[in-house]
């Protein structure tokens, strides 16, 4: 992963939080011996008490963006239960991964033009944002549900299980000469999803560039996915269909 791309108080920023994820994983005393510097000024600058120098910063993220394995991170962070539901609230919820998952996905789709970024509610909310924050662009979603307030929506149904629910879209977020970027926290059988794909593809037009997920259930996950051509897509963790429920 690449993480050099900032310069200034980015890459001073960047650093600790480089520091603050790697040390769930690793001790003081390890980053220690990566970084070359002490324990205690590394505890500092994950505490807040200080910001280490650019020349220091530049130290600390050369010596340690290869070791930051995403995979596993999350993969540590899922939660299975007794029904064999996966569940990524320890994923979601922590920002600094989150953060890092959408460094990952812009270098995946770097050089592919996107104006959008769009989600759905609520699970994906999070990532997209961070995504969406960094390319600088607008993030819309989608819910299973009418928005107050929203007159006119794109509806497209969908059966889940035994029950036929529906994705909602609200009119004139996304347009036909937008380049949209689809994130996803977890792709159980690809309903919604599907959905969602297309509303974007069939009904407003658009052209979906690309598809990203934190979560995959399935080796075959693709597969289920109708995803218009050209588009590109990748999950971070894939999870065998023998560990684990579809059913969200």
């Amino acid at each position: 992963m690449s993480l050099m791309g900032e310069h200034g108080p980015e890459l001073q920023l960047k650093a600790v939080e480089l520091l603050s994820l790697l040390k769930d994983i690793m001790s003081y005393k390890e980053l220690s011996e990566k970084v070359g510097l002490s324990a205690s000024t590394l505890a500092r600058y994950v505490r807040g008490e200080s910001l280490p120098s650019l020349n220091r910063a530049r130290r600390i993220v050369r010596a340690l963006s290869n070791m930051l394995n995403l995979k596993r991170l999350v993969s540590s962070r899922l939660e299975v239960d007794e029904r064999g539901i996966v569940g990524i609230s320890n994923v979601i919820r922590d920002m600094k991964l989150l953060r890092f998952i959408a460094y990952h996905i812009i270098e995946r789709f770097e050089g592919r033009r996107i104006t959008k970024v769009v989600t759905l509610a609520d699970e994906g909310i999070p990532l997209a944002a961070h995504v969406a924050y960094l390319l600088g662009v607008e993030m819309i979603y989608a819910s299973r549900h009418r928005v107050l307030g929203v007159r006119s929506f794109f509806e497209e149904p969908f059966v889940s299980g035994s029950i036929m629910e529906a994705i909602y879209l609200p009119r004139g977020t996304i347009r036909r000469n937008d380049s949209v970027l689809v994130l996803s926290a977890v792709v159980r059988d690809g309903r919604p999803e599907n959905a969602l794909l297309r509303i974007l593809s069939r009904r407003v037009h658009a052209e979906v560039v690309g598809f990203f997920t934190i979560v995959a259930m399935g080796e075959d996950w693709i597969s289920r996915l109708e995803l218009p051509e050209g588009c590109e897509a990748h999950a971070l963790v894939v999870v065998s269909k023998s560990k684990a429920n579809f059913n969200p």
